[in-house]
């Protein structure tokens, strides 16, 4: 195999994973990519500024 090709495979698989910062600082390494929205919220949860969504009832009703 040659180099270019094993460095483009480590980078590809690098990709798959997410780091996850607080700030400035990261605090979760290598996290699937599969996975990173739900621990990205337990992560904003742990530092209790998650805010739950609200939906619009607005847009469920039909125009008159």
């Amino acid at each position: 195999m040659r180099p270019e090709r094993v460095s483009r495979a480590r980078l590809a698989a690098h990709r798959a994973k997410v780091n996850l910062y607080v700030g400035k600082t990261a605090v979760k390494f290598n996290i699937p990519e599969a996975e990173a929205v739900d621990r990205l919220k337990d992560l904003i949860r742990e530092h209790g500024k998650w805010v739950e969504p609200v939906r619009s009832t607005a847009a469920l009703e039909p125009a008159s």
